[in-house]
């Protein structure tokens, strides 16, 4: 853990952990009309929540004011979502700042040792708020040593919109509006807000044959399955937080790169090379393409010879500033460029929760100690996450991004701060890990280098570094 993470970085004061300030009551658009639980102060448990399975399935009397049912809560949204402020331009220009400083951050935690990372702010950001709202006590307590919790104004705006986040729980299952409202941002400037809320039958088995509930998790990844985690009857909420970027692009040009690895030994890249509506910014040790296309735009960023880690730790965040600014600023008139790109469909690593996972941060993952009665004013709840790689998709006719995790919140019988609870089990550590992309030979011909995939203000919605290729081995018929 770096020392620039466990001072509080921007990651952790202006925009990561602003979100976490959501079990406070929430900085989102909507307001419920019951009254929120402040953070760390648990709702006490309700008539219908006595149980250890919380109130699922179980018809019981209605819960306290402030606790409600998912069909309830979609009630209450419906009546007062409103939209957020629109920033003063000082406010926007530090959002802005903050959203590249995390993306940053992030990717130099899981670059070293890697080939090709991808790190999604807007992703990491939601997953984090939704631990967050449901911490409390200890748990909360333990984010708080790297988090700052204090609120800020916009704390709404720190959401990009581009989420989609879905959650489903148990069918009746009561939930604390605090933590409810906490999760539930809208689209910047626009409701209705981006999550959808919906019940299936984790406890009487019937999920499986929920067809929406199994699209969900399709969107989420087509590898992940409710078998995935843990004791699935017991999973009081499921969470799927996917995003989804598309950069299209006309007049290509197509040709195979035909790279040195010695005199007798070549390695064939099938490229592209994109010139239409290209700009370029030309740095003092960097050089910038940028390739705007509807809703985002495209930006690759090539250092001077040199290794990318070094880059990454030390230039790349004043790098894509500068850039962002040459190319995207009102009034600015860039040079025209062009943007030569691997063709490639790969899995890159990716965790939405890395930046707790990478500082200890391990008792919301604790079985039997975390306490996350934020959720629904009971305990007894622990996460579970399922984190699919993301995958990057350069073809012919555009560049996509998706990504995606499922977060369960997962009631154990087990968990000291549950209505029942077994023998003491000691604290329960989780290792920092990360899946790993296929790898190829080096190419010392074609430099590594960064793309970053950016909404319409410049925010970073992804942040890729490549280091290394698949390719075809070349046996040379000519000196190259």
């Amino acid at each position: 853990m770096t020392s620039t993470f466990m001072a509080r970085s921007t990651l952790c004061g202006a925009l990561l952990s602003l979100a976490l300030a959501g079990c406070g009551g929430g900085g989102s658009g909507s307001t419920p009309a019951t009254e929120t639980p402040s953070a760390g102060t648990p709702v006490s448990p309700s008539p219908a929540a006595s149980s250890p399975e919380g109130s699922a399935g179980t018809g019981s009397p209605a819960a306290s004011a402030s606790v409600v049912t998912l069909p309830s809560y979609v009630a209450l949204r419906q009546a007062s979502n409103t939209a957020p402020a629109t920033p003063a331009a000082d406010v926007s220009a530090g959002l802005l700042a903050a959203n590249q400083h995390a993306a940053v951050e992030h990717l130099n935690q899981v670059l070293p040792g890697n080939d090709n990372v991808a790190v999604v702010p807007p992703l990491t950001l939601a997953v984090l708020r939704s631990l967050g709202a449901a911490a409390s006590g200890n748990s909360l307590a333990e984010i708080g040593k790297l988090f700052d919790l204090a609120p800020t104004p916009y704390a709404s705006l720190q959401q990009t919109g581009h989420v989609t986040s879905q959650w489903w729980a148990e069918r009746g299952q009561r939930f604390g509006t605090g933590f409810l409202s906490a999760i539930d941002t809208p689209k910047l400037g626009s409701p209705p807000a981006t999550s959808s809320f919906a019940e299936t039958g984790f406890g009487d088995g019937t999920a499986g044959s929920d067809s929406a509930f199994m699209q969900g998790l399709m969107a989420a990844s087509a590898d992940l399955s409710i078998n995935a985690f843990d004791t699935p009857a017991n999973i009081r909420l499921l969470a799927l937080h996917s995003l989804n970027a598309k950069t299209a692009w006309t007049a290509v040009q197509p040709f195979d790169g035909v790279f040195e690895r010695g005199a007798d030994d070549m390695l064939r890249l099938p490229m592209v090379r994109v010139s239409n509506g290209v700009v370029r910014h030309v740095g003092t040790d960097f050089t910038a393409d940028l390739l705007p296309a509807g809703d985002y735009a495209l930006l690759t960023l090539r250092p001077a010879p040199g290794t990318l880690d070094a880059f990454a730790s030390t230039r790349l965040e004043s790098a894509l500033a500068e850039s962002v600014q040459a190319l995207m600023s009102v009034g600015a008139t860039p040079a025209a460029g062009d943007m030569v790109l691997p063709l490639m469909n790969s899995k890159l690593p990716f965790r939405a929760d890395g930046p707790l996972r990478l500082a200890g941060v391990n008792q919301v993952y604790d079985e039997i100690n975390a306490d996350l009665r934020n959720l629904d004013g009971v305990g007894g709840t622990y996460v579970q996450t399922a984190s699919p790689a993301s995958v990057l998709q350069i073809a012919a006719d555009g560049l996509t991004m998706h990504a995606a995790q499922a977060t369960a919140f997962t009631f154990s019988p087990r968990n000291v701060n549950g209505p029942t609870y077994g023998s003491g089990v000691t604290n329960v550590t989780f290792p920092s890990y990360f899946c790993f992309g296929t790898c190829v030979w080096p190419t010392p011909d074609l430099r590594s280098f960064f793309i970053a995939v950016l909404d319409a203000r410049g925010w970073v919605v992804s942040l890729v570094a490549i280091r290394k290729l698949d390719g075809t081995a070349v046996t040379p018929t000519f000196t190259p």
